[in-house]
Parts: structure tokens; C-alpha cells; sequence
């Protein structure tokens, strides 16, 4: 007579687990696509754990709204400067739906003048 161990077997959610990966890189993918080619708001965040889009950020004459360790929250200035931020070697670059986001761009409820960094 043996005694096995009664191990909760996941291998049934795998598909699942797969299918969820796939949804959230198709999403991001999409979305990044979507920016490079139409860039809809003038203002984008950024992932960059690198730091290599502040030279991009000079170079093109951006505005550096906020930061906060890998993120960056950055002003476009021209077309094409989302895919110049690629090139840079930014991993997400992401539209920002409304100037403010996660970091105010501009003053809110009289709080000052506006803080950003020009390059």
C-alpha cells in the first residue's frame, strides 16, 4: 500500500495563463503601435529603466514633465518623436489620455506654475 502525496495539479490553467499573455502583449503592442504611427496627445509616458531617452529628450528639444525611477512622463514637440524615443532605446512609450495622468503636467487648483525641465 502506498501513501502519495495529494499535489494540487495547475497544468489545467495553463492554457489560460497563456492566452492572458498573449491578450496583455497584443494590448501593449497594439497600443505602442498605435502611438509611434498616429501619436494622439501630446504628451506620452515613457518606460525606460535605462535612462537613455534624456539625451533623445535634448536632442529634440522635449520637455521632461516628470520621472519616477524607470518612468518618465515627457512633452513631444514635433511628429516623429515618439519613434525617436524608440530609437533611443525606450522599451513602452504610451499615450497620456489627458494632460495630467499620473503626474500633473500642468498647475491644478492654483498649486503654481507649471514645472517642467526643457532640455
Amino acid at each position: 500500500m502506498t501513501i502519495e502525496a495529494a499535489i494540487p495539479s495547475f497544468r489545467h490553467l495553463l492554457p489560460l495563463a497563456k492566452a492572458a499573455a498573449a491578450a496583455l502583449v497584443l494590448w501593449f503592442g497594439g497600443l505602442a503601435a498605435f502611438t509611434v504611427v498616429a501619436e494622439p496627445t501630446s504628451a506620452v509616458f515613457v518606460l525606460d529603466p535605462g535612462y537613455r531617452t534624456v539625451p533623445a529628450l535634448s536632442a529634440a528639444g522635449g520637455s521632461l514633465a516628470g520621472a519616477l525611477g524607470p518612468f518618465v512622463q515627457v512633452r513631444k514637440v514635433h511628429r516623429g518623436f515618439v519613434a525617436g524615443l524608440y530609437r533611443s532605446g525606450a522599451l513602452l512609450v504610451l499615450p497620456l489620455p489627458t494632460p495630467g495622468g499620473c503626474l500633473a503636467l500642468s498647475s491644478a487648483e492654483g498649486r503654481g506654475p507649471e514645472k517642467t525641465a526643457r532640455f
